[in-house]
């Protein structure tokens, strides 16, 4: 693993780069993401975000298949491994407990 030194947004990053954004976030984003790619060796894509929609569907096992640029990858569906994501069981209660709830409502007439 690397240890980048911080990158800070200077006016001659924004005037070499302005045609790889429409705005200084967008330049300085660009340059960020750049620069990681660069020093871990892999390359960038670029996508839309529909497509990483589906992407995300598809790691997190809620589809199976997933196409994209020609190419079709499938994976066995698995469970949610993200607890808030996943399906809670409905446990029934017991007839006595619904109605001790009840009476500690108060009445509203």
């Amino acid at each position: 693993m690397k240890t980048l030194p911080p990158l800070k947004p200077t006016d001659y990053l924004f005037e070499k780069f302005a045609d790889k954004g429409n705005s200084k976030p967008e330049i300085f984003a660009w340059a960020a993401r750049d620069i990681m790619a660069r020093v871990a060796g892999i390359d960038t894509i670029e996508v839309q975000a529909r497509d990483k929609a589906v992407y995300k569907a598809f790691i997190t096992g809620k589809t199976d298949t997933l196409q994209f640029s020609g190419k079709t990858f499938t994976a066995a569906p698995m469970p949610s491994m993200i607890p808030c994501l996943r399906k809670k069981k409905k446990s029934p209660e017991a007839p006595e407990a619904k109605s001790d709830k009840a009476e500690l409502r108060p009445k509203l007439e």
